[in-house]
């Protein structure tokens, strides 16, 4: 590709692409490490970062009413079979550019990280193949799917802090 452009442009061509990389490194090289992650979840971290971060932020707040917060809440869906299934079949997880042992990893990643206590007893990580089953069936209207999940969990199971969630 750069053989083919003139030398001054494939100069510059290479400077920018050094430069961006050089640049992304750094930024990796700084992103904080929190209690939640380690070594071995820094590749996780950076899968959701590409694929998760854009609308739910690093801090998982999501983007009002828009895209649900992850904090404190994501865990409550683990109290049932649906809403374990509900979170691999949004379709932001459900058609994610990343394999199924990659969003398994990105679900686990998330519930510790976002909402700890929730996921500290009895927790079962998802897996590959669970993953894999279940995002085929993408759902065609989460929010509303979201609702009635939410409606149906047990009552000790829904934060007292949170508003009610409403249909879009």
């Amino acid at each position: 590709m750069f053989s083919q452009l003139p030398t001054e442009t494939t100069q510059r061509t290479r400077a920018r692409v050094r430069g961006a990389a050089a640049f992304i490194a750094l930024g990796l090289a700084w992103a904080p490490l929190t209690a939640a992650d380690d070594p071995a979840d820094r590749r996780t971290k950076l899968d959701y970062m590409s694929h998760c971060e854009g609308c739910h932020h690093a801090d998982g707040s999501g983007m009002g009413t828009t895209v649900p917060s992850l904090r404190g809440e994501v865990g409550k869906f683990l109290a049932t079979q649906e809403g374990r299934e509900y979170l691999v079949r949004v379709p932001g997880t459900a058609q994610a550019l990343l394999d199924d042992e990659a969003i398994a990893k990105v679900l686990n990643w998330m519930l510790r990280r976002f909402d700890p206590m929730r996921t500290l007893e009895n927790f079962r990580p998802y897996e590959a193949a669970e993953v894999g089953r279940l995002r085929r069936e993408p759902i065609s209207r989460p929010s509303h799917e979201r609702a009635r999940i939410i409606a149906n969990l047990p009552p000790a199971t829904i934060s007292a802090d949170a508003p009610p969630e409403r249909p879009n």
